[in-house]
């Protein structure tokens, strides 16, 4: 699959289905691997987080999933081709996971998310075996607060896909801080994606993500929780980048003072 160095970040710029097959081969071969979104919120982490930074420099797999990486690579020697949606990836994962006959553990969200989500997916997809879900309070630097059942309780289930639902940059620095504990093959930071699989929030509609508008949508449903992050972040995002293109010998984030 096709690399790109992205202000300093390796990106995967690949399509659904090669993702999911790659993810397919790495299992077989009993693997662990983490694989994780880059947009233009997580982007701007690198800022000021070095934790989450490196995070993303010992990802096994990193793949565009926002509108905003994909505009931006206009500034760049290549252009991203394939933008990815978690959510999506999610869904084709549990698809191919019940036809290789993956076991899957989903980790997060609100204990009645978590459940509803699991119900929907064994109906969606009869024979995805699901071995279990947890849910548990998590800090912002990813350390479990107040009980560390849901780590023993992974480890001994061994499934070989956790999906991980606390958002970013929770569920990115929990996988990194507990992934070495878990006997896991692929473990996966999914965003929102419980929600709106138990259909506690709602998805934009399929021709708003497809134009790259799907944080629009999202934005005026969830204003008073995200209009930070869009409405400052995209912005900061969008001078963030320029002056990474003016100043920056190499590209990287170490090369803006």
């Amino acid at each position: 699959m096709r690399k790109i160095n992205y202000f300093g970040i390796e990106v995967t710029d690949a399509s659904l289905e090669e993702i999911v097959e790659w993810c397919v081969v790495q299992i077989r071969q009993r693997r662990t691997i983490h694989l994780v979104t880059l947009n233009p919120d997580q982007f701007l982490r690198f800022e000021h987080d070095r934790l989450y930074h490196a995070i993303y420099h010992h990802a096994d797999l990193v793949f565009v999933d926002g509108i905003g990486i994909i505009l931006s690579s206009l500034l760049l020697k290549e252009r991203f081709q394939h933008r990815v949606a978690g959510a999506d990836l999610m869904e084709a994962l549990c698809s191919r996971a019940a036809k290789e006959h993956f076991s899957v553990f989903l980790f997060g969200a609100l204990p009645q998310v978590n459940k509803r989500a699991q119900k929907i997916l064994e109906s969606r997809y009869p024979e995805l075996q699901i071995v279990g879900g947890d849910s548990a309070i998590v800090s912002e630097e990813g350390d479990m607060i107040d009980d560390v059942q849901p780590i023993e309780k992974i480890s001994a289930l061994k499934p070989d896909i956790l999906f991980v639902a606390l958002g970013t940059p929770k569920q990115e620095k929990w996988i990194a801080k507990y992934r070495a504990e878990m006997d896991v093959h692929c473990l996966f930071g999914v965003g929102a994606t419980f929600d709106f699989i138990s259909g506690y929030q709602k998805r934009a509609p399929l021709w708003l993500q497809r134009i790259g508008l799907e944080w629009l949508f999202r934005l005026l449903h969830e204003p008073r929780r995200l209009w930070k992050r869009y409405l400052i972040g995209i912005p900061s995002f969008i001078i963030f980048v320029i002056k990474l293109k003016l100043f920056s010998r190499n590209d990287g984030w170490h090369g803006l003072k």
